[in-house]
This record gives C-alpha cells, structure tokens and sequence, in this order.
C-alpha cells in the first residue's frame, strides 16, 4: 500500500501544482513572475519537507504517522479550495507588483500543502527499508514509482482535469484522494473523531462557499488554457446593459446588450482601420476573445471576410454563443497566433489587427518580435495596414515597451501612427493604438468620411532610445511592463 500512496501522492502533487496556476491567474495573471513564484515557493516547501521527513522517520517511525501527515496533505489541499478566492482578492487589492503578490499568494495558499508532499516521500521510504542491506535498490524503487506517480498526474492534469472540471472541483478531488490514502494506509486507526469531525465541518463549509455565486455571473469555466467568466454588468456612467468575458484580473471583451456599437475605447480606435483601408477585403484577426471588433468590422464592410486566430477553442465558442459572434464570414482557427503566421504562405491580408494577451499587461513576447513583424509585413498586401492594441505608458519610464514596440516595427513598415484612446495620464498603463503602413499614407482620407474624434486622438510619438528592438533571442516584455512601479 506504501508504493500505491507513493504513487498517488506523486499524482495529487503535480496536480496540485498545475492547477496552481490556474488558481492565481484570474487575480494576478499568468505572466513569467507568476509561474516562477508558484515553482520557486512549491520547490522550497518540497525542500523543508524532505528535511523534515527524515527527521521524523528517525525519530518515530510508524505507519500511522504517515497515514496522519497524508490525511493533513488532503486537508491543507481542502483549505486552500476554501480560501483562496478571500486570499487572492486581499493580496491583489493590496499589492500591485505582481513579482511581490503572486510571492506572497503562493506562500500562503500552497506552501503548507507542499511542505505535508515533502514529508510524505523520505518518511516512506524509510518505513520500507527494514535492514541496510538492499536499501538501496529499495530507494531508487520508490523514488521512481513517485515520479511515475508524478508523470501521470501532469498528464492527467493538463490532457483531462483542466479542461473538463473546475479548479475548485480539481482541489475537492485531490483533497479526497489523500484523505482516501490516508485511510487505506491505516484503515484500523484512521476514524478518530477529530478526522471525522474534520472532514465533516470542511465539507460543510465547502458546500456553502460553492453554493455562493454572484447572480451576475453568466458563465464560468474552466479551459484547457484559463478560467473564463462571463458576466453582466452596467456601464459606468451610461448605466447601459453590457456584457464582459474575463480570463485575467481585468474584462478582455465586453458588448452592449442594448445595442452593436463598440463598448471600449481601445477597439473603437482600432476600427480606425476601417478608414484607412475601407474596402478591405481580407483581414487577420491575432487575439478573439468575445470577437468584438472582427463582428463589428464584418457587419459594416458586406465584402469584409475575416480570419480569427484564438488559441482557445472554449472562447471561441463562448464568443459564438454569448458574444453573437456567429457571422458566415467570421473563420475560426484555435490555434497559436505566432505558429498560424509561421505556416501561413501563398495567403495575404489587407489588414492585420494584433490583439493577444496572456493576461492584463503582457502581451506573448514571440508575437511581438523583429522576427514576427517582418511576418506580418510579408503577409499583408501592397497598401496593408497593421493594427497593435499595446499596454503601455505614453512617455516616461513605463513608456519603454511602446518605445521599443515603435523600434521595431519601424525596420519594416516607413509610416507608424500612435493614438491615445483615452484621457488618461500619459504616465500611466492604457491601451496606446499603433497602425503601421506599408506606404505613407495621409490621415486625412478624401475619399471617405472622415472620424474626426478619433484621428484627433494621435499621439506625436518619438522614442527616447531608438536602438532597442524586440527579438525572439531578447524581448524582456514582463521587465519593462514592470519598469517604474
């Protein structure tokens, strides 16, 4: 029974872990300084575990302690299930740098349940070794069948658990398997009334905190890729009824129910691209999310047809059904932007629109390289125009990721225009607009109506340092994200 727990432990760990991400991701986002907090705080309470195991396998060494600290790995699994959305909505109100919060959220939520992991591993271990001759073999026996254990919990994990529970399912789950364990380990002593007991009000409390949903939430969900929410709400100021899809800490797309104009200030100023190129015909849409702007684009223009390249296949349907993203003329690919234009030959476009993040303020650096731009400008047509919704500052230190953007599209592309949708300190993080053209252009277009309060909103952009460009090699774009705060 000890390779079996062995086994299964392993599974639940690495479980426990990939689901990690899942947890902190629609409160701090799911860029580079997430996963290294979650791996770095996981692997440090692994550490003190495996001290500890040994420690206490010399000390006492009986299988009922390990059916005790298996059965507290299955709880201090429960108890992150039961507090995290508290936790994480705390730390992310009162700690804006994610390297600091998501720290900070993976010490308190995983390092107890990491730790109990370590504990588990030496102390069996040593409960098999009976006599030094042979110990060995015996060692390198269990650490294998818990590394097995551990391959099929990735795998099951990231191929099944994700995409078809939620992450509060997945937690109740690996709660239940140790404490299963737990039992079997021990099955003459485990039903102590402080287990019962425990189990009993931890289950209740579980019941009533999963019973508990806001009533404006449409739909929540979990991917392959993120948890995804949708849900109503009322516009600020307007009070009109809209519609939000959210996959980070911020809405991603949003729609008004009482109507098909465009709700947020950013896409508005993308459709910009309309103007410039009204008889578009073919456009590339990198980024879905609720499809707002390529719905919008395609019911205006009747020749417009138009590819969407999102990597989510659950967004895409949740952007169909919940979005009214259901144009003939609106073409689907779920997969990864870079890797679409990468295969992408004898094809061309009149316009590119960029935009794909992977959570708030990042967006997937090898979309954005030298590398990737000159893609861009390869696939589109003579008088084709990019498109770039960016986050970054106007001017300043946190400028540096649209200075650098600017950089690098200008090897390609002679005219590039930035505009600033909202009004906003240019200090601060908004979405800055960036068209880039592959002939001059002039902005004012005599051949069709001119948009007046949206051209108006250009931005006499010119960087600091001209020298620095993104590449696939170098495109430290959480670092300059951070720059500043």
């Amino acid at each position: 029974m000890i390779e079996a727990g062995l086994f299964l432990s392993g599974a639940v760990l690495m479980a426990f872990e990939l689901t990690a991400s899942r947890i902190l991701s629609p409160y701090l986002g799911s860029s580079i300084f997430v996963w290294t907090a979650i791996i770095g705080v996981i692997m440090t309470a692994l550490s003190l575990g495996y001290y500890f195991g040994g420690k206490l396998a010399d000390r006492k060494l009986n299988v009922r302690v390990l059916s005790r600290v298996v059965f507290l790995a299955g709880v201090s699994v429960f108890l992150c299930f039961l507090s995290y959305r508290f936790v994480l909505g705390e730390i992310a109100r009162i700690f804006y740098d994610t390297r600091i919060s998501a720290t900070l959220a993976s010490i308190v939520l995983f390092s107890l349940p990491s730790f109990l992991f370590g504990v588990v591993t030496p102390y069996a271990t040593r409960l098999k070794i009976d006599k030094l001759s042979g110990s060995a073999s015996v060692i390198g026996r269990l650490y294998a069948i818990s590394t097995l254990g551990s391959i099929f919990g990735t795998f099951l994990t990231g191929y099944f658990l994700l995409g078809y529970l939620g992450t509060g399912k997945i937690l109740v789950v690996l709660s239940s398997t140790m404490i299963v364990v737990s039992l079997l380990l021990d099955f003459r002593h485990f039903f102590k009334v402080w287990k019962i007991l425990a189990v009993f009000f931890l289950f209740l409390v579980g019941v009533v905190i999963n019973g508990k949903r806001p009533p404006n939430i449409v739909l929540e969900k979990d991917s392959s890729y993120q948890k995804i929410f949708v849900y109503d709400s009322f516009e600020r100021g307007t009070k009109r009824p809209i519609r939000l899809l959210r996959t980070s800490i911020l809405a991603q797309s949003g729609r008004y129910l009482d109507g098909d104009d465009l709700l947020f200030d950013y896409i508005k100023q993308l459709s910009l691209i309309s103007y410039f190129l009204p008889n578009a015909r073919k456009a590339l849409f990198i980024g879905g999310g609720g499809y707002s702007l390529p719905s919008y684009m395609v019911e205006k223009n009747p020749q417009l047809e138009a590819d969407v390249v999102e990597i989510d296949p659950e967004v895409s349907k949740i952007a169909s059904e919940f979005f009214g993203a259901d144009n003939p003329r609106l073409h689907t690919f779920n997969t990864d932007g870079r890797s679409f234009i990468n295969r992408m030959t004898g094809k061309s476009y009149d316009i590119i629109v960029l935009d794909a993040y992977k959570d708030e303020l990042v967006m997937p650096f090898e979309l954005i390289t030298r590398e990737a731009v000159q893609k861009y400008y390869e696939l589109l047509n003579e008088n084709g125009v990019l498109a770039i919704n960016l986050i970054s500052a106007f001017t300043g230190e946190k400028s540096m990721i649209l200075e650098t953007q600017y950089n690098t599209l200008k090897i390609f592309f002679p005219q590039v225009l930035v505009f600033k949708p909202t009004n906003v300190s240019e200090y601060v993080f908004q979405n800055a607009v960036i068209f880039a053209f592959k002939t001059n252009v002039d902005i004012d277009n005599p051949s069709n109506p001119s948009p007046n309060d949206l051209l108006s909103k250009v931005w006499e952009f010119s960087p600091g340092n001209k020298d620095f460009i993104f590449t696939d090699d170098f495109a430290p774009v959480e670092r300059l994200v951070l720059s500043g705060f």
